[in-house]
This record gives C-alpha cells, sequence and structure tokens, in this order.
C-alpha cells in the first residue's frame, strides 16, 4: 500500500501460490514472519511446507528461513529450522533463533555459513528471542526467556572475542520489547514489575545500569520505536490515571524521559469501542511520519503538521506484519 492512500493495497507475495510454500500460522506465536532487507532488495521469510503445523513436544517445529528477491521474485532456502530473521544493518549477516538449540544463531548471508553465538539452557525450557542489532552491525541485544519464569536481556558480541553482557535480570521483573538506539549509545526496552507500578519503559545503559522514561503511561502497545536520528522513542500507551475504561494512544518521549508529547487521542465511548486502540508505531525513515495500527485498520500522521489518515481497512491486523519501505 502506498502512503498517499490513493489506491487500494496489492499482494506483492503469495508464497502459496508461487512456491508451493506457507507463511507461519498466527497459532504459531512466532513474532516475526519475515524481515525486509537495508536495501529494500530482499525478505527473509519464515515458511513452512504445510499451513498448519501441528507442534508437539520433542519434535521440532518445521519452520524454516527463505530469500525472496524482490525484482527476479526468485526463492532460496537460507536455513532450516530458523525463526525470528533480523538484518545487521549493513545487510551481511542475519541474526535468528535456532529451533534446534533456542540459542542465538548468526547467518553470514552471502557465504552461507552459520555460527552460534549465544547458547541458551535449552533443557531448562530457556530460549532467545527478540533480536535487535546495534549500528555497528557487530553487536546485538537479545532477551534470554524462560517461558513463565523469567526473562534477562544479554548484550552479544556477533564476532565473539567479547563475552556476553548481562544487563537486567531482576527476578520480580520481565523484559521485553528491546531495541538498540541508532545512535548506539542506549537500548530501550519495557518491563513489567510484579506487584504495583504495571508496565514500565526503561533505557538500559551499556555499562549496565537502567534508567525509568516515563511512569504515568504504561507502553502497552507494541515495541516501543527510536526515531531514525536516536533522539525520540514512539509507542503506544494508556495513561494510567485518566479514565476508568481502557484506551492506548500514540506518544513520543525523548531519550531523557523529559519531555512526554501524546499524539492521538480518541476518547472511548464504550468498553467495546475499539477504534481508541492506536498502538505499534513505525517511523518512516525521513522521521516525518509514523505508521501505526488503529484497531484493524491501518493509520499515517504527520509529525510535521498532526494530520493523518486512514490507509486501510482489513478483518485482522496482526501485530507482526507491518514493514515501512524507503
Amino acid at each position: 500500500m502506498r502512503s498517499e492512500g490513493e489506491t487500494e493495497p496489492a499482494v506483492f507475495l503469495d508464497p502459496t501460490k508461487e512456491f508451493g510454500l506457507y507463511l507461519t500460522p498466527e497459532e504459531a506465536y512466532l513474532p516475526i514472519w519475515g524481515a525486509l532487507s537495508p536495501d529494500g532488495r530482499s525478505l527473509a521469510l519464515v515458511l513452512t511446507e504445510e499451513p498448519n503445523p501441528i507442534a508437539s513436544p520433542g519434535v521440532l517445529y518445521p519452520a524454516h528461513i527463505y530469500l525472496f528477491d524482490r525484482e527476479s521474485r526468485d526463492l532460496r532456502p537460507l536455513v532450516k529450522y530458523g525463526v525470528e530473521p533480523v538484518w545487521s544493518p549493513d545487510g551481511v549477516r542475519l541474526a535468528y533463533r535456532s529451533l534446534e538449540t533456542g540459542g542465538v544463531r548468526i547467518l553470514d548471508v552471502p557465504s552461507g555459513l552459520t555460527n552460534e553465538v549465544y547458547a541458551v539452557e535449552a533443557t531448562n525450557g530457556h530460549f532467545a528471542t527478540g533480536f535487535s542489532w546495534a549500528p555497528d552491525s557487530r553487536h546485538l541485544v537479545t532477551i534470554d526467556e524462560a517461558l513463565y519464569q523469567s526473562t534477562d536481556l544479554f548484550i552479544i558480541d556477533s564476532d565473539q572475542p567479547e563475552a556476553s553482557m548481562k544487563l537486567i535480570g531482576l527476578p520480580t521483573e520481565w523484559a521485553y520489547n528491546a531495541q538498540w538506539s541508532p545512535t548506539g549509545e542506549s537500548i530501550s526496552f519495557t518491563s513489567a514489575i510484579d506487584g504495583p507500578g504495571g508496565w514500565q519503559l526503561r533505557i538500559a545503559n551499556l555499562d549496565g545500569s537502567w534508567n525509568e522514561l516515563i511512569g504515568d503511561v504504561y507502553p502497552v502497545g507494541g515495541v516501543p520505536r527510536w526515531s531514525p536520528d536516536g533522539q525520540w522513542i514512539a509507542f503506544g500507551g494508556s495513561a494510567i490515571y485518566e479514565a476508568s475504561l481502557y484506551q492506548s494512544d500514540l506518544w513520543l518521549t525523548d531519550a531523557t524521559g523529559k519531555i512526554l508529547i501524546r499524539l492521538t487521542f480518541d476518547k472511548m465511548q464504550s468498553e467495546d469501542d475499539h477504534q481508541a486502540e492506536d498502538s505499534r508505531p513505525i517511523w518512516s525513515p525521513d522521521g516525518a511520519q509514523l505508521v501505526f495500527r488503529k484497531a484493524q485498520e491501518i493509520w499515517i500522521i504527520s509529525l510535521i503538521d498532526g494530520s493523518d489518515q486512514m490507509l486501510h481497512s482489513v478483518n485482522d491486523v496482526t501485530d507482526i506484519g507491518l514493514i515501512v519501505s524507503r
């Protein structure tokens, strides 16, 4: 779909019709179905050979990573039993989770060579997830999660001379949605604390310390996203003391947490008023616009004059299906 909103969205890839393969079903709870390369020419796609694979204990889920060339429309296999592909900023490497080990593996795309750079205690239910690269295309942050038990943030050196460094891992805290800043100086994440306090938006510093950015708005609408210049973070959030009914609006905060700007406000008329759910913002590459989800609609808002418009309405918009191209 085009940001002008003048034409109907067009299907650019149906892997079933073209290749006899399938995108992973939503029931698989895999956070990324694919990733667009930094140059926009290729897609790393997570595909299966059957429409609804059955997840069974002790059996590897049959999801694999393929490389799709947008110009030639060629598709070639990259990795077997891999999910969550994330491109390095230089477009040379792919970080992904191995379904065989649960750890972080790095694929050198030109050569096809892979290497596990972060191992987990898979026997204890741990797995790596939520990867985000540093601007240097060498370091990345990952979440080491033990399902329903705990989460820890680790910085990984993909070249491996440096040992992995744990950033945060309090036993009463859960960390999610880690995103490395474009300046490379810090990492944003959301956390859930047992007891009073709820969800928080925080910044992890590279020395292992961290600080809270906002306290009166819960970041509940997807992954908070850094602006291209690393000065702002956009997120969907709910003002906790404002109303009895839950609603989510778009917000901006600076990297120090001293400035908080509300971008949208759709007052809820009832508990079933889903139009008051603004969430999951994604920046345009020039930093002048945000694409976001409003219930089952895709909208765009200008950060220059505040104007907004609906781009598309569909029966179902998944939380993981939106990519903004240059």
